[in-house]
């Protein structure tokens, strides 16, 4: 020390060289308990010159380490900081010397777990890493091995420091993976394997929790290459080369879980799956089934498995290839390959090679291993025989009794493979039968021990296989069960017979038809593999699929094990979804499954009652700690279960029976909890017995959805309680326990249960919850930072490889190095270009960072239940039901998370819902714009193209911005575009016929809709041959496609098209001119209807029998009513036919009763017998038996309707109107009742020329004796009985025919009462126009009411279309808003009954109490009182045409009771002639053409009076221009012919609009004259009964004055009746003109205010300030003092509140 202590130049030594005895003196010193001063060896403590500095430094460190182990603490030690600033101070002269102490340092200070020093530290020593510690051109190899030795300490001391301090960011544990493989690559370049295995080991336990996701795997790959690259030039090969010699490619007899290899998608796309435990299940299965965590070929397996991940992510498998084998030769020939096998299987199955040298590999193990590792080459292989052949190895390695659970997957998974190939349906369906029998052979016991061995085959938990030695594993497998397959011998001896079933598929072996195990397929070589691929040609093969049933007698009530339960449910449903809806068995699986359900509930239940007492023992047994749990679990209930549940009335293990039981069922918290206990393992709905939960919910679903479309709403309820129960416990989801109970609610709609909607409304809120968003916008936030992250580690990793070139040319590096650093560097380039962030085209998408527990139903992928998709399926149930702003909102939130995921599948799905709700909102261009979207995101499927195709047409065709033309032929070029594409892939895909063969049939039908449309809309004429021939094409397709629905099973899509055939048949009919066209087109509309009529019926029929005659009191079915209405348009169809019918047949008696009676006898005796045609000939069949047939069906549709009011009404209506038809037909005249008055005047007429005539002629005696003798002897004659037969014939017709006149005016008077209290208006106006009907001029007093409540209810219809009309576009105004949703609601009432719901119920309170035009639109039920409210001298005349205007009606009501009640005196008139019954009906025969006509010229003339009144206001202007031009003229000059000549013009002009005036008032008179007629002569025998007729005019207080209102519909408004010649009576004071009665009196009355409206109109009023006007400030006030407050009112006057005028 005193010699090299620096005094003498000459013995001064290198710092490097000193350093050692410094490490020595300190080490002697401390071992002799000797203290070191504070001068830290130097002579002077504050000494800066030569080498004192370095050495207090170098002294001083080395202090600080000694005090750390144990012997003696030196006094003087300075502290780590004071240490960090001496060797900072020094200016070294030797940086290795340097390096080390900051490496030192580094350690020290990460056990003092000081963190800023540690970075401090390692960085001033990593900073020789760039510009080294060698100064020389020639390094010491030594130097430079220790220098990389240190910097590799250094940096792995700054990652562990990292790992410790990264408070849960990504971003740290980055940094701190970039120094472990900082330090790896150092020590490769020491050669040091052992450093390289512990950076190694540090860096697998920093990347461990990243592994789990693609997007951090794509930034591993470059590292992991680089880290396996440094392991394997730093490996010595003779190392494991005794290893090898003992043990040449041997395998565990317990293999790596089966979930060490992550599941590879099986489609087209480039990308693998991984599971959450996939990759973790790699290090923990090797290290259990292999070696420790120390294991350095473990460690060396589960990194190049991670290296293929991300290679797979991408789909580079070329690359991923090229890794594994590298592995392959990298790594010694030990157990530890098998992992690198797997892969390598994998990646040969993905590229198209040869698999069976690789799977010979796993010949040793277990059947189940061999069986997965075929089915991952089944998923991974793109050849489609090669698929084949991997899914047939799977199964055929499956042979023991505890595999029966997997070879059950694997099976369902076959099938469904096969049916997505395209293979024949019945080899898919042989796989599913196969797994059926599977699961019906197990036993209670055999299903419990199988499941729970596959189970503890499935589990890849470390702590788990650690624990768990090889005997264990080989007691595992003895373990012995009963058999459950065929091909094992059974008690007796006897082998049971196998079921052979044809398969297509390739050969094996040309000759014999026998089955190759698995073992005998991985022991082929290469050269056979190559062989048999070349041979792979399809044809018939014997092949043993399926198993006999063990127990033949087995029932529905042996069955007990819920999984097993559970398996038999999903098979049956995807049995359903193969064969389709047009499989006579569909229906049979759907049924079948629903039992399975049934079942589980009843073996839950009935075992959860002994074990909730089982469950309360052992509480009231365990004590306060017992009891202290269970407040912790019941406080655990209450936060996870918010909502208060309705308590449980009855037995809590009760199973419900009834429909109504079942739709109020709510599964108590009690047995949910013993669902759970040990006791119910196999029988409780638990995770035990329901292994993959979401599927099972997705399969819920799809049954509900299945039986609610074939009729069977009523089952769904047991459904969605097993839902409830799963989202409640096994996968607690709010948004989708919530989706559940609305989906509940809403088919309690559907069946009329108000009880049970009332209960799942209670239980369902469809709203946002904060949490649950701000959980999604979280998640999306997180989403976001890792793409940013993402873009940031792909420049560093830049950054780094640029670095790595920069020190590989300062090293003294051997050429081999270089190369593999220059070719790192390329494929990293080359690999992180790909690397995008932001929207553009990301590899990384939510799909594959969550692609947690996938399976796949029909090539549809299932993964976990996410929050966005169960509000994307909310919002399409909120839409469905009418519930606009909820479901905007939730699509919204959707939408936005989809987007940022990158989910294309739902932001597509949210896209067409948007444009879903935008088409009900009338915003029919943002429909087709968000249609046209979603088409352009996601290439979804068939159904996907068919819904978004079909709103883009009902869109066009619904937007009222376009025209009519135009968008037409959008619609019909869109149709044809879609059919053209459809009928491809319906020849692509034979399998999917049904869902292909529905899609084209509704394409067709729509097709000919628009067709029609089209027609009818471009030509005025319809009878053209051409135009009836396109019509004909158009209702051809129609039928066509009608009939196709009906074929495949979707009855309610063909009911829809054959309603709209049969109407457009209907709408032709009417338009034929001639009797003989209208049977024609009524015979085709009849036929449709009936065909209708029997497709619902037989329907409802297979409903029917599965409930009882007790639930169908109590609950009404959407088929039900349906079928109802069904059977109502097709009755009202017979009866118009009906009604033409009658027409024809009064035609034929009026043209009997004009001959005479030789005429007629002639005309029997030369009458030939008829040749009709077919049309006619079925026309005359069907009126044969129409009145029978008709009121039979109605009678039928009146009891399916009896709990729906609104067809209940509309049915009556049609009984009503059918009875009076069938009075009419059986009476023995022609109806009489519109000529009561005449044949009572021509009665008068008679009597009157009777008695003249006996006052004239007076006959002698004799004549008179004689004449009667002849009357006695023609008594007895033929001709007299024959008579007398005929008129008691008639007279008994007669009294049949009022008999059911009398019935019918029954049925219509509760059919008008009941609509009008339920405020159907259509029911009740067909009523009241009915008993017009009936009535007539019999009872002209009961007539004229009903004919003004008809009138009111028919002017309310036409005003809220008018008001729809207006309010077209619901975005401007709240009441059209709710007016659009009322009517998008009720255009689907038959099924969903919405108008019984709670939203209508809202809806409308919210109308009635916002919007004063729809409250003044409802008809009183009061509407017959109306007329009393009214003053007594207001005489109302109505003209109202018949709905079809083929006849127009009119009368005057009848006043004599108005003004007082029922049983009171009528007050007395002061005109004296109020107490007659002035009532009078009339009406006439007319045309809709007639009245046309005269619209049309009245319109006319309007429009020749504007263009007149124009003409003259031009001529007038000009006048005056011309007249100030030449007022300064000469008069002379002025001309003034051109003055007279104007006037002449206006007078010529004022004679012709008058005589066209004139010639209008003549047409109009003689359109309506039959009624004017009647009403001239009432309107001049009440002038005459009031006074003498004068010719002054009457004063105005003269009380006979008449005030006459005209009470006239919406096409009499447009004609001047106030011109009409019996209303120009001197006596008429008024004449004043209203749309109904009901209108008038909603004018004429107002309501009186309730006490709070009247106090807020008061307070107003007080709070109205002062008018500024001076002297009306206080008018109000000096008025009210002058004017008297009682005053007397006139007859036909009324108070007005003079206060309000302004």
């Amino acid at each position: 020390m005193k010699v090299t202590n620096g005094d003498q130049p000459m013995d001064i030594i290198p710092i490097a060289v000193r350093y050692p005895l410094l490490q020595t003196w300190v080490c002697a010193k401390q071992m002799t308990q000797q203290q070191i001063g504070k001068t830290f060896g130097t002579d002077d403590e504050n000494s800066t010159e030569g080498q004192a500095p370095m050495t207090r430094a170098m002294v001083g460190v080395e202090i600080l380490k000694s005090n750390q182990n144990g012997i003696m603490e030196f006094k003087d030690c300075p502290s780590l900081t004071q240490a960090v600033e001496m060797v900072s101070v020094c200016s070294w002269t030797d940086h290795l010397v340097e390096l080390q102490l900051w490496t030192e340092l580094a350690f020290m200070a990460l056990e003092a777990k000081n963190h800023p020093v540690v970075m401090k530290c390692a960085t001033h020593a990593l900073a020789f890493a760039e510009k080294g510690t060698q100064t020389g051109r020639k390094s010491d190899r030594h130097n430079l091995v220790l220098e990389q030795e240190m910097l590799h300490y250094a940096s792995c001391i700054f990652g562990q420091s990292l790992i410790k301090n990264t408070q849960g960011k990504n971003s740290v544990v980055r940094k701190a993976m970039q120094q472990f493989l900082d330090s790896a690559r150092f020590a490769s370049n020491a050669r040091n394997y052992n450093l390289v295995m512990t950076a190694a080991r540090h860096y697998w336990n920093a990347c461990l929790p990243l592994i789990n996701q693609p997007m951090e795997r794509e930034l591993l790959k470059e590292p992991l290459t680089i880290l396996l690259d440094c392991i394997r030039d730093t490996t010595d090969k003779n190392l494991f080369k005794k290893e090898e010699d003992e043990e040449v490619e041997t395998t565990p007899r317990n293999p790596p879980s089966v979930k060490a290899l992550p599941p590879v998608d099986s489609g087209d796309t480039e990308a693998v799956d991984v599971n959450e435990d996939d990759l973790i299940g790699q290090e923990k299965s090797t290290t259990a089934a292999i070696g420790g965590p120390d294991d350095d070929l473990t460690l060396r397996a589960s990194l190049y498995g991670v290296l293929f991940q991300s290679y797979a992510d991408k789909g580079e498998w070329d690359a991923g290839l090229k890794a594994m084998e590298q592995a392959i030769n990298d790594m010694p020939r030990t157990n530890h390959r098998l992992l690198i096998f797997k892969h390598l299987v994998v990646v040969k199955a993905k590229i198209g090679l040869g698999v069976a040298m690789s799977i010979q590999k796993f010949k040793d193990e277990r059947e189940d291993y061999v069986a997965h590792m075929w089915r991952r080459v089944a998923l991974c292989s793109h050849d489609i025989h090669e698929q084949l052949q991997a899914y047939q190895n799977a199964i055929e390695a499956l042979s023991s009794p505890w595999t029966d659970w997997q070879k059950v997957d694997y099976l369902i998974e076959f099938g469904q493979w096969l049916y997505c190939n395209e293979f024949p349906v019945s080899d898919a369906m042989s796989q599913i039968d196969w797994a059926i029998d599977i699961l019906l052979n197990m036993k209670y016991d055999d299903a419990k021990s199988l499941r729970s061995a596959d189970q503890d085959e499935e589990v890849t938990d470390i702590e788990k296989d650690v624990g768990k030695n090889k005997k264990g594993a080989k007691g595992r497998r003895s373990a012995k069960t009963p058999p459950a397959s065929s091909g094992k011998v059974d008690k007796k001896g006897k082998k049971p017979e196998k079921q052979v079933a044809k398969v297509s598929q390739p050969p094996k072996k040309k000759g014999k038809e026998v089955e190759r195990s698995a073992t005998e397929a991985v022991e082929m070589s290469d050269s056979e593999t190559e062989l048999i691929n070349k041979e792979m040609v399809p044809q018939q093969k014997q092949a043993v699929i399926g198993v006999l049933p063990s127990n033949p007698s087995l029932t529905m009530d042996d069955l007990s094990h819920v999984s097993q339960l559970e398996g038999l449910f999903r098979t049956h449903i995807i049995q359903a979804q193969i064969v389709g809806r047009s499989s006579a068995y569909y229906k049979d699986y759907c049924l079948m499954a629903y039992t399975f359900v049934i079942r589980m509930w009843q073996v839950s239940l009935s075992n959860a009652g002994p074990t909730m007492k089982e469950i309360v023992k052992q509480q009231a047994a365990e004590g306060q700690d017992t009891k202290g749990s269970a407040k912790g679990k019941k406080k655990e209930v209450k936060e996870v279960e918010k909502k208060e549940r309705p308590k449980h009335k009855g037995p809590l293990d009760h199973v419900p029976t009834t429909t109504e039981e079942w739709s109020m069922y709510d599964a108590p918290d009690e047995a949910i909890e013993a669902f759970k206990h040990k006791l119910m393992a196999s029988t409780g709905i638990n995770d035990k017995t329901i292994l993959k939960p979401t599927l099972t919910l997705y399969y819920l679903d799809i049954l509900s959805t299945s039986l609610r479309q074939l009729g069977y709403s009523h089952l769904v309820f047991p459904l969605f309680a097993i839902g409830d129960v799963i989202t409640r416990d096994l996968v607690p989801d709010r948004p989708m326990n919530t989706l559940i109970h609305l989906k509940a609610m809403e088919v309690c709609i559907e069946l009329n249960l108000a009880n049970g909607a009332s209960f799942h409304n209670k239980l369902s809120q469809y709203r946002l919850y904060e949490d649950e968003q701000a959980k999604v916008h979280q998640e999306m936030a997180l989403w976001q930072e890792r793409q940013q992250q993402v873009a940031r580690e792909e420049q560093r990793i830049k950054d780094t490889l640029n670095k790595y070139k920069r020190e590989s040319q300062r090293l003294h590096m051997t050429e081999r190095d270089r190369e593999i650093l220059t070719k790192t560097a390329m494929s990293s380039q080359t690999s992180t270009s790909g690397i995008k962030t932001g929207n553009g085209s990301t590899a990384f998408t939510l799909k594959k960072m969550e692609g947690k527990n996938k399976v796949s139903h029909l090539g549809r992928e299932i993964g976990a239940l996410q929050i966005q998709d169960t509000w994307a399926e909310t919002a399409e149930m909120l839409i469905r039901n009418g519930i606009y702003q909820p479901a905007r909102e939730l699509l919204n939130e959707a939408h936005m998370a989809a987007t940022v995921f990158d989910n294309k599948a739902l932001v597509a799905k949210v896209l067409y819902l948007l444009g879903k709700l935008s088409f009900f909102e009338a915003q029919y261009g943002q429909a087709v714009n968000f249609a046209t979207q979603a088409q352009h995101i996601y290439d979804g499927d068939e159904m996907f193209w068919f819904d978004t195709t079909m709103l883009m047409v009902n869109s066009h065709i619904m937007d009222f911005n376009q025209k009519d033309k135009s968008k037409l032929r959008k619609a019909r070029a869109l149709l044809l575009n879609a059919l053209y594409i459809f009928n491809q892939v319906s020849a692509l895909h034979p399998n999917k016929h049904s869902i292909n063969g529905f899609i084209l049939a509704m394409l067709e039908a729509k097709l000919g809709s628009v067709q029609a449309k089209i027609v009818m809309g471009e030509n005025d004429n319809l009878l053209k041959n051409k135009v009836m021939a396109a019509l004909n094409s158009a209702t051809k397709k129609m039928a066509d496609g009608s009939e196709r629905l009906i074929e495949l099973g979707y009855n309610h899509e063909a009911l829809m098209i054959m309603k709209e055939q049969a109407a457009l048949f209907t709408h032709l009919a009417r338009l034929m001119p001639m009797n003989a066209n209208k049977h024609e087109y009524y015979v085709k509309a009849l036929n449709i209807l009936q065909k209708a009529v029997q497709a619902s019926s037989s329907i409802l029929h297979d409903v029917i029998t599965s409930t009882t005659i007790q639930e169908m009191k109590s609950v009404s079915y959407p088929i039900q009513r349906e079928a109802a209405e069904v059977q109502l348009l097709c009755a009202e169809l017979m009866l118009e036919m009906f009604e033409l019918h009658l027409q024809e047949l009064r035609d034929e008696q009026l043209e009997k009763k004009r001959k005479g009676s030789v005429l007629r006898v002639v005309e029997e005796l030369v009458k030939e017998i008829p040749d009709y045609t077919e049309g006619e000939q079925q026309w005359h069949d069907a009126v044969k038996v129409i009145g029978d047939t008709m009121l039979i069906m109605l009678v039928e549709a009146h009891s399916l309707c009896i709990h729906i009011v609104e067809l209940k009404t509309r049915c009556m209506a049609d009984i009503g109107q059918c009875l009076r038809l069938l009075g009419i037909l059986k009476g023995p005249d022609p109806p009489a009742q519109w000529r009561v008055q005449q044949l009572e005047a021509l009665k008068a007429i008679q009597q009157i020329e009777k008695m003249s005539l006996v006052a004239d002629d007076v006959k002698p005696e004799k004549e008179g004796d004689q004449k009667e003798e002849e009357v006695v002897i023609s008594s007895t004659s033929p001709e007299f009985i024959k008579n007398s037969r005929l008129v008691t014939e008639m007279k008994l017709a007669l009294d049949l025919s009022h008999s059911f006149i009398a019935q019918a005016t029954e049925v219509l008077t509760q059919a008008v009462s009941l609509s009008l209290a339920k405020g159907l208006l259509d029911s009740a106006s067909q009523a009241a126009l009915e008993l017009v009907e009936c009535c007539g001029q019999f009872d002209s007093s009961m007539a004229s009411q009903y004919l003004a409540v008809h009138q009111s209810c028919q002017a309310s219809l036409y005003l809220e279309g008018l008001m729809k009309k207006a309010l077209y576009d619901p975005h401007l105004s709240q009441q059209g808003a709710l007016i659009h949703q009322r009517h998008n609601i009720m255009e689907n009432n038959i099924l969903s009954n919405g108008s019984h719901g709670p939203i209508m119920k809202a809806l409308l309170n919210t109308l009635t109490e916002t919007s004063e035009a729809w409250r003044r639109l409802q008809v009183t039920s009061q509407h017959m009182e109306l007329v009393k409210e009214f003053p007594s001298n207001f005489t109302f005349i109505i003209m109202q045409h018949s709905p079809d205007r083929s006849r127009l009606y009119g009368c005057v009501l009848d006043k004599s009771k108005s003004g007082g009640g029922a049983g009171k005196a009528a007050p007395k008139n002061p005109g004296g002639h109020g107490s007659s019954n002035k009532a009078k009906v009339i009406s006439m025969e007319t045309s809709a053409k007639r009245m046309d006509d005269l619209l049309s010229r009245f319109k006319w003339y309007r429009h020749e009076i504007m263009q007149t009144l124009l003409k003259k206001e031009y001529q007038r202007s000009q006048m005056a221009s011309r007249e100030k031009m030449m007022a300064n003229l000469d008069e002379n000059l002025k001309n003034v012919d051109v003055d007279a000549a104007l006037l002449r013009e206006w007078e010529e002009d004022d004679r012709r609009l008058h005589g066209n005036f004139t010639e209008l008032l003549e047409a109009m008179e003689n359109y309506l004259q039959p009624i004017t007629a009647q009403l001239e002569q009432l309107l001049r025998s009440q002038s005459a009964a009031g006074s003498e007729p004068t010719k002054s005019r009457p004063s105005k207080d003269d009380s006979s004055q008449e005030y006459i209102v005209l009470l006239i519909d919406q096409y009499l408004m447009e004609l001047p009746l106030e011109a009409l010649e019996c209303f120009q009576s001197y006596s008429i004071a008024s004449l004043t003109r209203e749309i109904s009665l009901q209108m008038l009196y909603h004018k004429f009355h107002i309501e009186p205010m309730d006490e709070a409206a009247e106090k807020a109109k008061k307070e107003k009023e007080k709070l109205k300030p002062p008018s500024r006007i001076p002297g009306l400030r206080d008018a109000s006030k000096k008025q009210a003092k002058i004017i008297p407050l009682d005053r007397s009112i006139n007859p036909g006057f009324l108070p007005v509140d003079t206060h309000a005028f302004k």
